[in-house]
């Protein structure tokens, strides 16, 4: 069974996705509603994006069209950062206006105690994008092929 999922952070990029899954997905531009977008100021990681519920706030980013459950899996993998994330059924709008449910790599309780501003993705491109694809990504699959 393949699903969508809604991607705020650095999943939105197609390079991070065909790094992590050797595969090409639609990506659909979609935004979140009552959510917002914190940087994630974790110890020997940089500021990750998490999003956390919050009124009257919107969240800008893609919809990954048609994930597998192999990709799926790879993807709860990468995502569960100590437990900070949690895939989660949400509804999300579509740029054409269109409501659809897709899930969402939401923030956990463990997440809001470590939730800072606004994630600031310019900087993070900047800072550490590169950092991602070369080094860590092939990092984190080399450390998963043995489970």
């Amino acid at each position: 069974m393949k699903v969508d999922v809604f991607a705020y952070g650095i999943l939105m990029y197609e390079e991070v996705l065909f790094t992590l899954t050797g595969k090409h997905f639609s990506l659909e531009p979609a935004t979140l509603h009552h959510h917002h977008r914190f940087g994630l100021v974790k110890e020997g990681f940089p500021e990750l994006a998490v999003v956390l519920p919050k009124k009257n706030a919107s969240v800008s980013g893609v919809v990954i069209r048609d994930v597998d459950s192999q990709t799926l899996r790879i993807l709860d993998l990468f995502e569960d950062v100590d437990g900070i994330y949690a895939r989660s059924p949400m509804s999300v709008t579509l740029a054409s206006g269109k409501d659809m449910n897709a899930v969402i790599y939401l923030g956990t309780e463990k997440a809001k105690t470590i939730a800072r501003g606004a994630w600031d993705e310019d900087e993070f491109i900047r800072l550490h994008y590169k950092r991602y694809i070369d080094a860590a990504i092939p990092d984190f699959l080399n450390e998963i092929k043995n489970t």
